[in-house]
């Protein structure tokens, strides 16, 4: 103190001290301790997810555990007033161990349920209560069911969560804390089995489960309770009630598209059509239920309450408890129809922070509200930090803020009709800014026209959101009024639908990426912050900081467009043999950067095969195929949408550049033979009996070893006479265990995921994707 340093009690107060060096930089974060605690929490959580504690250390040891916490929270409490910054930095380790601690409890709890080990083919008599909103999409019911017992009348005890999917059309009277009896089959769901595929178990870990029960009709579930929850049932009727007043004189499409907007695209069925051109137009967020809706709630709230009376008086401050009660209570109502989705809890954590700071008569800042309001969702279930919705959210909120903060000086000396475009491009540019990145690492897809696309619908969206909201609050049944609004959302719904058409039928509107590694990320979004703070403190900064600066941000932007040049003219040859249950499917990619596809056609829209070839080709940054093998030996045009690229059968000649030769005799082919460097590669995909012999000495044979790819069914096909001739020669057999047939046998390796085959610097290079228990 006698040096002018502050204690921890001041620095929590106030805000840590930055390093000298960034005194003038990255304020934002400096400067708000709540933003610290986020990141803390965050980066512990990210640890745990990646190296959680087992479980049977979690609860044979947690004493140990909690003497941990107990003693690092009664160190920063006894050194809270300390002089020196490492105390500050003690209270942080403990935030962060208290995020390992979280998600690892989070991870392994699901896996120890009772519940997992009644897993059977047949379906039985469960008996639980329903612990989610049930939503109904595409003639399934879905909710989130907590087992208390299984089999007939009293059944065993046993403790889990499942994800019930029933079948059902019209949805069945199905409500939130129903006390349930239900006939399903009940299954464990695995991980994702090949790079980009949408990871399912992930999804439901996140929901505090791994397992799924399908039940196959309405027939297969009972209500145990009498009478309906009061509560959960009236908000099932005013769903009902708003979604069809607000549709009523719509077509169905239409219809659709404006419950979308106004209540999010959980409670409706939106035609497929519709959620690609809005997907590929880069607009899919209005069609989500997010925090525009519950601002411009808030606001609309405000404006009615705008003359209550707000002073320092009892009479005042009742009046600002009843306006903040209301507020809450119906921003609630609406959080719960709309299915309490990420972003409307986000935001309804904001919300709840403005009014608690409004009542307390402070004022809201918005990074501080958006740091607690993370803080919150991530103390409830920390394996939201892995969700998109969670990062996409958060991502654009802050992408909106931070660049408002750093833009809207630039614009303040503008006056009239220009101010408000200025306004509008810093915003939404902001947070398309922000999300790009994220929507190139989870999704691995980005739209060229996402900007200018969002500059022309968002005012668009804002106007149905408010016309909507007000013809679903009962104003469509005022004569000529009634009228006019109807037309009105019928122009706007006409209008956005055209905007979205119009965007996605332009180059560029669905642009596969590659997966960016974390460091990448890493590197752009520091290339946007030491922009933004220049733009900032441009005039704080010292004349060889701003050299620094003027340094730094060029060179780190040549090396991130370094990699991308990198990757787009220097092709890597690869096979990667996917994971397609009932199917076999084989992605080569040449030494020329030719993308072939080889695929068998029969089972492929099965078991959402033609989605996984989909990721797989945008996992790569595939945009063009320049041949697709058809292993059934008969074309299929059109079984995979957005993919033009030649067709070809087993045996027809083929372009040089490709790098593939067929194996075969008689005019006939049963497999294709590649060069990897030194190596040879072949694919048998026939079952072609002991002929498969003739693999051992091909003719005109490359030096090195050589490695097959097949199917167990080709695999048991041959004889073992056979197999121990490839043996002999040293081929190793790698054969797809995926269509249900076994590969053991002698030399023969099977593989159950996503198997990539890549020349190295000391011969070929085989990697399998990791199918993480988890």
């Amino acid at each position: 103190k006698g040096r002018g340093k502050r204690t921890v009690g001041q620095r929590l107060r106030a805000g840590a001290t930055p390093p000298k060096r960034l005194n003038q930089m990255f304020s934002f974060f400096w400067q708000r301790i709540y933003c610290h605690f986020f990141v803390a929490l965050a980066l512990g959580i990210a640890i745990g997810n990646y190296w959680p504690v087992p479980i049977e250390l979690l609860t044979g040891d947690a004493l140990l555990f909690f003497g941990i916490v107990a003693a690092v929270a009664y160190a920063c409490w006894q050194w809270r007033d300390h002089p020196a910054p490492w105390p500050y930095s003690a209270g942080l380790a403990l935030i962060a161990l208290i995020g390992y601690l979280s998600v690892s409890l989070a991870l392994s709890l699901p896996l120890a349920a009772s519940l997992n080990g009644h897993t059977s083919a047949r379906p039985q008599a469960m008996t639980g209560r329903v612990i989610s909103i049930p939503k109904y999409q595409r003639g399934h019911l879905r909710f989130l069911m907590r087992v208390e017992s299984i089999g007939k009348g009293d059944g065993v005890p046993t403790e889990g969560v499942c994800y019930v999917y029933l079948r059902c059309d019209p949805p069945v009277e199905v409500y939130m804390r129903d006390r349930l009896r239900l006939y399903a089959t009940l299954k464990e769901v695995e991980p994702a089995a090949n790079h980009g595929q949408f990871n399912y178990r992930r999804y439901l870990m996140q929901r505090g489960t791994v397992l799924t029960a399908y039940a196959s009709g309405p027939r297969t579930v009972r209500r145990l309770e009498q009478g309906k929850p009061v509560i959960w049932s009236g908000l099932s009727r005013l769903r009902q009630q708003l979604m069809g007043t607000l549709s009523a004189g719509l077509p169905e499409e239409y219809g659709e598209l404006a419950i979308s907007v106004v209540y999010g695209d959980k409670i409706t069925d939106l035609p497929p059509d519709l959620e690609e051109r809005f997907r590929r137009s880069g607009l899919t967020h209005i069609l989500v239920a997010s925090g525009t809706q519950v601002s411009l709630l808030v606001i609309m709230l405000a404006l009615l309450f705008w003359r209550v009376v707000d002073d320092f008086t009892w009479r005042g401050l009742l009046l600002n408890l009843g306006q903040a009660a209301v507020t809450l209570l119906i921003v609630l109502a609406y959080a719960a129809i709309t299915g309490f989705e990420t972003s409307i809890v986000r935001a309804l954590a904001m919300g709840v922070m403005i009014l608690l700071g409004k009542l307390l008569h402070r004022n809201a800042d918005g990074l501080t509200t958006l740091a607690q309001s993370g803080l919150i969702l991530l103390l409830i279930n920390p394996l939201e930090l892995f969700s998109p919705g969670f990062q996409l959210s958060f991502g654009a909120t802050f992408g909106l803020i931070y660049v408002a903060g750093a833009g809207f000086p630039l614009v303040a000396g503008l006056q009239g009709w220009q101010r408000v475009p200025a306004l509008m491009l810093i915003t939404t540019g902001g947070a398309q800014l922000f999300v790009a990145p994220l929507l190139a690492a989870v999704f691995q897809q980005l739209s060229v026209w996402g900007l200018a696309s969002n500059l022309l619908a968002i005012p668009l969206a804002y106007a149905l959101l408010i016309v909507g909201g007000i013809v679903s609050l009962g104003a469509g049944a005022i004569p000529l009024v009634g009228v006019l609004l109807k037309f009105a959302v019928l122009a706007l719904c006409w209008l956005l639908d055209g905007v979205a058409r119009f965007f996605a039928s332009l180059p560029g509107s669905n642009l596969a990426v590659p997966q960016p590694s974390v460091l990448w990320l890493l590197g752009v979004y520091l290339v946007i912050l030491l922009v933004g703070e220049a733009i900032k403190a441009r005039s704080l900064l010292s004349g060889r900081a701003r050299l620094a600066m003027a340094l730094a941000i060029p060179a780190l932007v040549m090396v991130l467009c370094s990699g991308v040049i990198w990757w787009w003219l220097v092709p890597r040859p690869e096979l990667a043999a996917l994971n397609l249950p009932g199917c076999e499917g084989y992605l080569w990619r040449s030494y020329t950067g030719r993308n072939i596809l080889l695929l068998r056609a029969a089972g492929l829209t099965t078991r959402h095969n033609d989605d996984a070839v989909a990721a797989a080709l945008r996992y790569r940054g595939i945009n063009k195929l320049h041949g697709i093998i058809w292993l059934d030996g008969q074309p299929k045009p059109g079984a995979l949408p957005d993919t033009p690229a030649l067709s070809f059968v087993p045996g027809d000649d083929v372009p040089a550049e490709w790098d593939l030769a067929w194996l075969g005799e008689g005019g006939s082919a049963w497999g294709a033979r590649l060069e990897l460097g030194t190596e040879v590669l072949w694919i048998v995909w026939d079952r072609v009996g002991d002929a498969a012999i003739k693999l051992a000495k091909p003719p005109a044979r490359s030096p090195g070893r050589s490695i097959v790819l097949m199917s167990g069914r080709t695999w048991g096909a041959l004889s073992m006479a056979a197999r121990h001739a490839l043996a002999a020669d040293g081929t190793q057999v790698f054969t797809l265990a995926v269509d249900g047939a076994s590969g053991a046998g002698v030399q023969a390796i099977a593989f159950n995921n996503e198997l990539r085959v890549w020349p190295g610097r000391n011969g070929l290079r085989l990697s399998e994707f990791p199918a993480s228990s988890r």
